[in-house]
């Protein structure tokens, strides 16, 4: 876990000053709930923009595999949210208020999803608190694949690898994206 320094440095660059993470934090773990609690609310005011200024699925597909072309943020915080998963796993006191964050966020993408398969006509394949699990889980594997491994999982490819997601339970054809690789036949 961060260290007393370290943790007032991340508090500084999220806006807090020392007297504040004392006074408005009992822990290092309450502190991070609170910095993951901005970044989903975030997180999810982007997607609800997104949504709201796209008019068609294809438009959606296209914004969203734009907007996840952008890795470098999303694997900081993917890379925080697995140590806390792991302090989770180690802490039970810990575990429920992490979890409680997380099924928040479920809910809160379920209904994008579930506003974005009105948008496109669609009854999706599965129920939407299924879908956001698992566009969640994709999202988060391959920002974590792509901190590990850069060169070999671009941000373009965590982009494309959520346009196929989505294309796919919206019954859409996904563009095609396809290029030629080393030692692939014509």
């Amino acid at each position: 876990m961060a260290s007393s320094g370290r943790r007032f440095r991340i508090a500084n660059h999220a806006g807090y000053s020392k007297g504040a993470v004392y006074s408005n934090f009992s822990n290092k773990e309450a502190l991070f709930l609170e910095l993951l609690r901005s970044r989903m609310t975030e997180e999810l005011g982007e997607l609800k923009a997104l949504l709201d200024r796209s008019g068609s699925a294809g438009e959606i597909l296209g914004a969203l595999k734009d907007k996840y072309r952008s890795l470098e943020k999303q694997s900081v915080w993917c890379l925080l949210s697995t140590e806390f998963q792991l302090q989770a796993g180690r802490h039970p006191e810990f575990a429920e208020p992490f979890a409680a964050l997380y099924r928040s966020q479920r809910k809160a993408i379920a209904e994008l999803v579930r506003l974005v398969a009105e948008k496109a006509g669609v009854t999706p394949p599965a129920n939407a608190l299924e879908v956001a699990t698992s566009l969640m889980a994709l999202t988060h594997g391959i920002a974590l694949q792509h901190a590990a491994d850069p060169k070999a999982v671009s941000a373009a490819t965590a982009g494309r690898a959520l346009e196929l997601f989505l294309a796919a339970i919206l019954g859409r054809p996904a563009s095609t994206g396809r290029r030629k690789t080393t030692g692939q036949k014509s």
